[in-house]
């Protein structure tokens, strides 16, 4: 079957979702007891599931709290990433001469994360941009948004639930052990300003329309129409949204949507905070081996390590002052019961 000829007739369906929050410094095998009221940097591991693959797939996004964040910004760079750089589907900036016949994410209802204005518009960037035909983005009812994800999720935390990990490149070593599972280390890099990038060419979806639904298509015969739908059932209405947003350019719109998505602006990195960048010094550095201190567990600096010795004498000075008050009020209060026992008898 020639090129021309597979893309015509591919149909493809990733389902993707965002895994339990991973830790590193995580000791699975020693368990040290002082760590357990430890709190270290959050790992966050976003997973794509290959539905073609017989079995599934899992293709792991791992990045730490440090490098980004769980919104919908993120979620609209990693399946980018995933169609171009990981599964080599799309170009970017570079259409095909032959469109993929069809494109199927399925994701969970959560809106912080996945069903929102950066993710579902994609839907219409991707088929205008002529990569795709057809483009369903479909969320599972909630209650019911157990999925193929979750099974590879099971499988890497049980290898790493048994292993100790020291540092970032052990805790990607440790998950690259399990079958059927392409391990991609995250950049700050990787994510992009989705949401500028869709606001200069797309309206955002009408107000209530999101929430209450669950598939979201667009085809190539109205590339700017987005078909919205309480299920994919027979019958089921749909309702049709114009996210055309009209500009100078509106003749050029391909090029400059080309060359937009090739200039996608790099997100600032949110970091990581303060109070953890003390608690790893202080507290976690002692506890791992010396060669890997100054990976995870880096001097702080003197301001940071300055400023948050004084939020906690700020807080302890609360609340002592709290606590002196409640005293107070509770003291104030015994002697009028008193007074008035006295004035009774």
């Amino acid at each position: 079957m020639d090129a021309k000829k597979q893309n015509k007739e591919r149909s493809l369906t990733f389902i993707a979702d965002c895994s339990q929050n991973m830790e590193v410094p995580f000791f699975g095998e020693s368990q040290p007891g002082d760590t357990h009221c430890f709190t270290p940097p959050k790992v966050n591991v976003f997973g794509i599931v290959d539905c073609s693959v017989q079995g599934g797939a899992l293709s792991a996004h791992v990045y730490t709290e440090g490098q980004g964040k769980k919104g919908g910004n993120n979620v609209a760079s990693l399946l980018l990433k995933e169609l171009s750089v990981v599964q080599g589907l799309i170009d970017i900036g570079n259409p095909p001469v032959d469109p993929i016949k069809e494109l199927n994410i399925i994701m969970d209802n959560c809106g912080g994360q996945n069903k929102n204005n950066m993710v579902l518009r994609l839907a219409a960037c991707l088929v205008e941009m002529k990569y795709f035909m057809k483009v369903n983005f479909i969320f599972y009812v909630v209650g019911h948004t157990k999925n193929a994800c979750d099974r590879w999720f099971n499988t890497l935390k049980k290898t790493c639930r048994r292993s100790d990990v020291h540092t970032m490149e052990q805790l990607l070593e440790v998950m690259k052990t399990n079958e059927n599972t392409n391990v991609n280390n995250v950049t700050e890099s990787d994510f992009k300003d989705f949401d500028k990038f869709l606001n200069q060419f797309y309206k955002k979806l009408e107000s209530g329309s999101v929430s209450k639904n669950h598939v979201f298509t667009v085809e190539a015969s109205n590339p700017t129409i987005l078909q919205v739908r309480l299920d994919d059932i027979e019958g089921t209405p749909s309702e049709c949204q114009q996210l055309l947003k009209k500009h100078k350019g509106q003749g050029i719109r391909i090029e400059l949507l080309m060359s937009a998505e090739k200039n996608l602006e790099i997100l600032a990195s949110p970091g990581v905070p303060d109070i953890k960048k003390v608690e790893l010094y202080k507290k976690y550095r002692p506890l791992i081996p010396e060669q890997h201190r100054d990976i995870t567990c880096p001097h702080p600096g003197e301001d940071v390590l300055s400023k948050i010795k004084t939020e906690r004498n700020k807080k302890a000075q609360q609340r002592q002052k709290a606590k002196n008050e409640k005293k107070r009020s509770g003291v104030m209060e015994n002697s009028e019961k008193d007074r008035a026992k006295v004035q009774k008898n």
